[in-house]
């Protein structure tokens, strides 16, 4: 057990059979446990990679995206951005009323924000359930138990059923999917007839995005490095391309000094389609 104990992530595999060491193992609370199926196994690679990307994207060793510091910094830093966002994403897709999933919704912050302007039902959706019990209580603070909620899950597979969500909007994570193309074609099975997708990343304006790459240069200093890198490896993309197989999809992409979005509407025909099976 004393490998556990250490800060260095552990990757193993656990037989399927009861004895004390492996219960030992799988009472752990610092221990995720996947099950692989031969109905998951296609996309449990892309779900695992994000999960060890989240523990190692900062070089710094041990370092760790904890629910707690992504909060104050959501607070401190980023607050000005949700409520732009929201705005921008209000004008530019006309959808104020309906189902709204926020993947990677993280505490919630652009979700509440978007519903605070809209009559939109709002399900935040995130991989961390200590994200999502923060948002728990962003959400009682703002006031909108009764339109906003949250929801355990992953991008490569969504909970929702096919064609039954108005809009999906996502800030940040796209940087991070492993595979972006099951990821967006997941986000385009449960689009409704005429749904549309805001997923992408940003800052709202250029002034917005030089003042919080400032701070953010001045809390951690590969800040700017890794952002860069994320957004090269994100923007060289051909997106069009990858996404060229979804009938159905009209794509349209803003990428700006300041954002970088991906527009996605299913045709209002839209009838049948396939999610990440290739």
């Amino acid at each position: 057990m004393q490998i556990l104990d250490s800060y260095i992530p552990v990757l193993g595999v656990l037989k399927r059979k009861e004895t004390d060491f492996l219960n030992l193992i799988r009472s752990r609370k610092d221990v995720l446990l996947f099950e692989i199926t031969p109905e998951n196994r296609n996309i449990m690679s892309g779900v695992i990679f994000d999960e060890l990307l989240k523990i190692t994207s900062f070089e710094s060793g041990n370092h760790h995206l904890d629910a707690e510091s992504y909060e104050e910094t959501a607070r401190k830093v980023f607050a000005p951005v949700y409520s732009l966002i929201a705005e921008q994403i209000k004008e530019k897709t006309n959808i104020t009323a309906g189902l709204c999933l926020d993947v990677g919704a993280g505490t919630g912050h652009l979700g509440i924000a978007l519903a605070k302007i809209t009559e939109l039902n709002v399900c935040l959706l995130d991989c961390s359930r200590e994200m999502l019990a923060i948002a728990g209580k962003n959400i009682v603070a703002a006031g909108l138990q009764d339109r906003v909620h949250t929801l355990w899950g992953n991008v490569y597979n969504l909970p929702q059923q096919d064609g039954t969500v108005d809009l999906v909007i996502s800030r940040g994570s796209l940087y991070f999917w492993a595979d972006k193309k099951c990821a967006l074609k997941e986000i385009f099975r449960v689009l409704s007839p005429g749904g549309m997708a805001y997923v992408g990343g940003g800052f709202g304006s250029p002034e917005l995005k030089r003042k919080i790459d400032a701070q953010m240069q001045a809390r951690d200093g590969c800040w700017e490095k890794n952002m860069n890198k994320r957004v090269r490896a994100t923007e060289n993309l051909d997106y069009k391309q990858l996404l060229a197989d979804l009938d159905g999809l009209n794509l349209e992409i803003i990428n700006d000094e300041a954002n970088m979005w991906l527009l996605m509407r299913k045709n209002i025909n839209y009838q049948a389609g396939t999610a990440c099976a290739e």
